[in-house]
């Protein structure tokens, strides 16, 4: 069963964004493949630039589009290849979301943002998914 996990940080959409970049970096090093699914074309470039130059000392491996390997960046209705590591960025939470090992959900300081990953922890708690909530926001990193 997939395993559920919402990472709230604190700052804007920025802050998810560079944890989810840490994340994948520590994935891609533990040979796990990621697909972060985004909601639009602006999004996908906006994570290929942040992937690009993250770590001065390290390369995530990246491309856009479900089929890239290991890690992808889709605004696609399918998850391609993948079926390690799903970071969901969209509004929806995508129905092939149970073939993934583990699904992470960012929570940020934006009102409409947090009561959709609200609904989202709802949906998944009634179906029974194992989840977890990691609150960051009180850490400098997710700066």
């Amino acid at each position: 069963m997939t395993k559920i996990s919402f990472y709230r940080v604190s700052g804007g959409l920025k802050s998810a964004i560079n944890l989810g970049a840490q994340i994948t970096e520590k994935s891609v090093g533990e040979k796990c493949k990621v697909l972060w699914q985004v909601p639009n074309e602006n999004f996908v470039n906006k994570i290929d630039q942040v992937l690009w130059g993250f770590s001065e000392t390290s390369f995530i491996p990246h491309s856009t589009g479900p089929l890239s390997d290991p890690v992808g960046i889709s605004k696609e209705s399918t998850p391609g290849i993948h079926y390690e590591m799903l970071m969901n960025f969209q509004e929806d939470i995508p129905v092939w979301f149970s073939r993934f090992e583990q699904l992470i959900e960012f929570i940020y300081e934006d009102p409409e943002d947090t009561e959709i990953k609200r609904e989202h922890f709802r949906f998944f708690k009634y179906r029974g998914y194992e989840t977890a909530y990691i609150d960051l926001s009180n850490e400098s990193g997710g700066k």
